[in-house]
């Protein structure tokens, strides 16, 4: 049985599922501070009398804030365990707030929350890292990393019709850049990189993809470095054009920074599905990526890379190294973003394409 929100066109989905599936009469959209404690109230008064009616044995939940203290409280009133679904994004985020008394009992209780779980998932190393900046117990914790299909396809779309409708010649290297339009994801410094690029590949074209909160900044700032000429918005697009514009490109880049308030990635599933498609992949700084960076070649060499002449000619004669279709790592940094492009888009010309 799953307790979820309200979303368009959700009953014809809830009609294929082999179990039950009950919605709040509030769509996803519609969440602020009031409609979140709505949804508490009308969760609550919803899943009591089930618990008398059905063989609820465990309660999973995806939200620390909202659901885990109904989770907690029902828990401990029925007798019932409760296992914790957890991203880095709304841990690191309640770690890097200001240092309010609101925000240390906001902390206090989510350690509250993440202690008293019968069991934790993280989507990630980093992820479960954090998970222990708040005191959970190591051993209740289980890394789920996000899966891709095994076989990705692109539902029909013919990559010709795809290349028509944004009117993309078949001469033309394709950069993609797919996600939510928000600080985070980086797409700034990817748009401040593309002019270098562009100039030592006139035919390169920068693809974005998804929408958000910052799109007409970013339009303006495409505008701005004067590349509105050879940069695509294209709005939302579904898993199949997705997977389609995964096909159309020769690198997929997210150059995704943390924020100041701790807004990062955890495990962005876009870098697995992009490998999937046997594409090369560059990230930066922040989240899993600056935790694998620490990890592999320690805190000294990570800040090393980001600084100064020296570390710049250090990420060019690394990505001058890699073989095509390996990730890379670049600092977010226009410059060393630009040349690990073009570095990567000049392989990709002497190299065959994978089969």
């Amino acid at each position: 049985m799953v307790f979820t929100n309200s979303r368009p066109n959700d009953s014809a989905f809830d009609a294929t599922q082999a179990y039950p599936i009950i919605r709040s009469r509030l769509n996803a959209r519609d969440f602020g501070k009031v409609g979140k404690v709505r949804l508490w109230l009308e969760w609550s008064v919803k899943l009591v009398p089930l618990l008398f009616q059905e063989n609820i044995s465990v309660f999973h939940i995806s939200d620390i804030f909202y659901i885990g203290p109904l989770a907690w409280f029902l828990g401990r009133m029925f007798k019932k365990p409760y296992i914790l679904y957890t991203f880095a994004e709304e841990l690191n985020k309640q770690l890097h707030q200001p240092d309010t008394i609101w925000s240390k009992l906001k902390r206090h209780f989510y350690s509250h929350i993440i202690q008293n779980a019968d069991g934790l998932v993280g989507v990630s190393d980093y992820t479960i890292s954090l998970l222990e900046r708040f005191g959970a117990d190591r051993r209740k914790i289980v890394k789920i990393v996000p899966m891709v299909e095994p076989y990705l396809t692109n539902k029909g779309i013919n990559l010709e019709d795809l290349r028509a409708k944004y009117h993309i010649s078949d001469q033309e290297r394709i950069i993609l850049c797919a996600g939510r339009l928000v600080t985070r994801k980086g797409q700034d410094f990817l748009i401040r990189a593309v002019p270098q690029v562009q100039a030592a590949f006139p035919n390169s074209t920068l693809i974005i993809a998804g929408r958000g909160p910052d799109e007409k900044r970013l339009r303006e700032l495409v505008i701005e470095v004067g590349t509105q000429s050879r940069t695509i918005f294209t709005g939302f697009v579904d898993e199949g054009e997705l997977n389609a514009l995964y096909e159309l490109c020769e690198i997929f880049v997210m150059p995704h920074r943390e924020t100041e308030r701790g807004d990062t990635e955890g495990c962005p599933t876009v870098f697995l599905e992009a490998n999937a498609h046997g594409k090369a992949v560059g990230y930066a700084d922040g989240g899993t990526a600056k935790w694998l960076i620490e990890m592999q070649v320690g805190e000294q060499s990570h800040e090393h890379i980001g600084n100064g002449d020296a570390g710049f000619l250090k990420v060019v004669e690394a990505v001058g190294q890699l073989p095509h279709g390996t990730d890379l790592y670049v600092y977010p940094d226009e410059r060393i973003l630009a040349t690990a492009v073009k570095i990567r888009l000049r392989k990709a010309q002497l190299t065959p394409p994978l089969p």
